[in-house]
């Protein structure tokens, strides 16, 4: 079995604990961006195979208003094929990142998600 450092995000609040975002499945989680009303963005693993290797991973929104963390993918309405990452969230919610070839590993263009009203 593979052996690796867990990653997790976290969200600080002042005279606070720190809280755990927790995953999408799997043991690890990474926070790109975080926005003025609290709500985050970032990268979760999906889960692990047997050996202990990540079977994926899938951009989340942790909404402020709580409800835990969401996987942006099951949340498009017309998704795209490419793997994507969130990178930056804007005050109003709308969501910016890249897509990944993943075969090459190259970044690809822009995404940006919008919330429906």
């Amino acid at each position: 079995r593979r052996t690796h450092t867990v990653t997790r995000a976290f969200r600080a609040v002042a005279g606070a604990a720190m809280e755990d975002l927790g995953t999408l499945g799997g043991e690890d989680s990474r926070a790109t961006a975080i926005n003025s009303q609290g709500d985050i963005v970032g990268t979760s693993s999906l889960g692990t195979d047997k050996w202990g290797y990540s079977t994926g991973s899938a951009p989340f929104l942790y909404p402020a208003s709580g409800g835990g963390m969401l996987n942006l993918e099951s949340l498009i309405v017309n998704p795209i094929a490419l793997e994507f990452v969130a990178d930056e969230i804007s005050g109003s919610g709308v969501i910016a990142g890249k897509t990944v070839n993943v075969e090459f590993d190259q970044p690809r263009p822009i995404v940006i998600l919008t919330p429906l009203p």
